[in-house]
């Protein structure tokens, strides 16, 4: 459970965790942003848009509980 929420927390944070399968991975993913100083490219799933007023920017995990998105694009 921890995995997962720090996971979705640096994926929010547009910090690609591909490849990452436990903590220390994704510690490993971080440490190395911080030691370069250099921030992780961002993810090639990301696409930019302009946030409606008070709207989120980044990326936020669809909450149906069937498995499948309910956003429309």
């Amino acid at each position: 459970m921890l995995f997962q929420s720090l996971r979705d927390q640096m994926l929010r944070q547009l910090i690609s965790c591909d490849g990452a399968k436990c903590m220390a991975d994704l510690v490993d993913i971080l440490q190395k942003e911080m030691e370069s100083g250099i921030p992780s490219p961002i993810p090639d799933w990301y696409t930019f848009s302009t946030a409606p007023s008070g709207g989120k920017i980044g990326y936020d995990r669809c909450s149906n509980w069937l498995g499948k998105c309910c956003r429309t694009e």
